[in-house]
């Protein structure tokens, strides 16, 4: 590796006794200083300064690789909870119904192939996997509808019939001096599958299909995954993947066949990321990433809605008040819930005999009153919220009781616990009413899948 990386965790300081680039970041201080953004992932992965005198920094919920002096060094930014499976989490993103959470999908993860590629050793993440699963997720929607169909321009030498223009120079070289008076050789329009949009995304399956059977890094997940590449494929029997690099890189997507121009957006990326050669498909491309971010909180907060849609009760993705968005509202049995992606609200883990369900239940019969951690800023954002005229109206609250009525309010974060056999029951903050909150555990690579 020609260059240097700096690594950080998910909110690590670097004044923290761990972290072990304080002085190659020292060089680059000033650098970082006059650049970073706390809420720009393009900056350095949103790594802001913590400390004007000291000039220390602290890394954002952003994950991911940047270049801080291209060629020379880079910032890596891996996340704060250990084996953490994003790619899994993902995954389980598309089984959600609401659909301006599936519209937040795209935002989730952004990839610059305009600049150079940073080399890293003992790569953890998974960056073309997470290309394929989103790919796979999209082209499954859109499979299950007629695929697209189009005019193309068709060159064809007909027996005893004119279809559209005869190309005459063509025409006499295969036919009139040969003594074929019989045949045409004409240029027409045939309105087909076989479109170039269509020929793209059969191409980008087909090296889909080549990586998930030569790549080990996905093998837990390998099997589902080239079964939804077969199925899709099966599809595009009567289209053909005959068309150029040039073609590829000339064409434009059409933003008007939504469920086309996302598809093909990622479509793009997935060909460029192999540099167009299906050869690439079959090597360990994944030590050699373009600058990359994934965007932890937004992962989180649609994970959770996923979690929660298969319950009874109605929740409201995102309901717009007169003085914020709420990330959840729970309109019958009124709640207010906000997903907050920081595993410091986490303060003793209770021992179950099950593990932790697949989906979110909300109940507050049997809550743990105990003195728990919280961020004191959270709490006053959804104490605005409780209080909001529009949510209480939005809850059918009467409006003679908006003075004495407050909503409850539960916050859930990611439990980030070692102990595999272990729950974190729904807490009660004791320093307030009505307010709640509850851990999660989020999925996990095993040991093996870490090594591969």
């Amino acid at each position: 590796m020609k260059h240097n990386l700096i690594i950080f965790k998910e909110h690590q300081k670097s004044s923290d006794n761990n972290f072990d680039y304080k002085e190659l970041l020292n060089k680059y201080t000033e650098t970082i200083y006059n650049d970073c953004d706390v809420n720009d992932a393009n900056r350095y992965l949103g790594l802001s300064c913590c400390n004007h005198k000291q000039k220390t920094f602290q890394a954002n919920y952003y994950i991911g690789l940047d270049w801080i002096v291209e060629k020379e060094t880079a910032i890596m930014v891996e996340p704060k909870i250990e084996r953490l499976d994003y790619l899994r989490m993902f995954m389980e993103c598309f089984d959600c119904d609401n659909t301006e959470a599936k519209k937040k999908l795209k935002d989730i993860y952004h990839i610059d192939f305009n600049r150079e590629s940073i080399e890293v050793k003992n790569n953890t993440f998974e960056l073309t996997p997470l290309l394929i699963v989103h790919f796979l997720k999209l082209m499954q929607s859109l499979v299950k509808r007629n695929l697209k169909k189009d005019y193309i321009q068709v060159e064809e030498n007909l027996n005893s019939k004119i279809k559209g223009k005869i190309l005459f120079s063509r025409n006499l070289k295969q036919n009139t001096f040969k003594g074929r008076d019989d045949r045409y050789y004409c240029r027409c329009q045939d309105y087909t599958v076989d479109c170039i949009e269509n020929r793209i995304l059969k191409r980008t399956l087909m090296y889909v299909r080549k990586y998930l059977t030569y790549n080990t890094a996905i093998s837990c997940k390998a099997i589902d995954l080239t079964n939804l590449c077969n199925s899709c494929l099966s599809a595009f029997e009567y289209v053909s993947d005959d068309l150029s690099i040039q073609q590829i890189k000339q064409f434009k997507v059409n933003p008007l066949y939504k469920d086309y121009a996302e598809s093909l957006k990622v479509a793009k990326l997935i060909l460029r990321r192999f540099s167009y050669s299906i050869d690439n498909a079959t090597s360990e491309i994944d030590s050699n990433l373009p600058p990359f971010w994934i965007d932890m909180p937004l992962l989180f907060e649609v994970y959770v809605l996923t979690l929660m849609q298969t319950r009874r009760n109605k929740i409201e993705y995102q309901f717009k008040s007169k003085y914020g968005n709420v990330d959840y509202l729970r309109i019958k049995s009124p709640l207010i819930i906000d997903a907050k992606y920081k595993p410091v609200y986490s303060d003793r883990l209770i021992k179950k005999e099950n593990e932790v369900e697949e989906e979110i239940d909300i109940k507050f019969e049997e809550t743990e009153k105990v003195k728990g951690r919280f961020k004191i800023e959270d709490v006053r954002q959804l104490s605005g919220y409780a209080r909001d005229i529009g949510i209480l109206k939005k809850c059918e609250i009467n409006k003679k009781d908006y003075h004495k009525t407050v909503i409850p309010c539960l916050i859930i974060y990611p439990l980030d616990d070692t102990q595999e056999k272990t729950t974190i029951s729904n807490v009660r903050i004791n320093q307030f009413s009505q307010f709640y909150k509850l851990g999660i555990k989020l999925p996990k690579r095993s040991q093996v899948e870490c090594m591969l």
